[in-house]
């Protein structure tokens, strides 16, 4: 979701509420992310397959991406995660930091 079209002042209970319908309208269950970016949001939705929601605020944005193993970011497969592996790169943390001694 990018706008709120709805007023509803949280989007934790946006997203109730459009998983909900969901399960009303379909009977499929929904999972959703909620965070200040669509990076984060994607990585946040993964947290609670299936079946449920989580959020990544903005505070805890960059620890989470720091810890978060490089074979959970998204365009990074087997073959590139092994390769980096193999690069001494197991985390964001890891790439950050190679990011920025260099």
């Amino acid at each position: 979701m990018t706008e709120n079209l709805q007023g509803i002042p949280l989007a934790r209970d946006v997203a109730l509420r459009i998983r909900e319908k969901i399960k009303a309208v379909t009977g499929l269950n929904a999972s959703a992310g909620i965070s200040y970016n669509k990076f984060l949001a994607k990585l946040a939705s993964d947290h609670r397959k299936p079946n449920g929601q989580y959020v990544i605020s903005p505070e805890m944005g960059p620890s989470y991406v720091e810890a978060l193993p490089v074979d959970k970011f998204h365009g990074i497969g087997p073959a590139t995660s092994a390769k980096m592996n193999g690069l001494g790169i197991f985390t964001g943390m890891d790439i950050h930091n190679r990011r920025w001694s260099s």
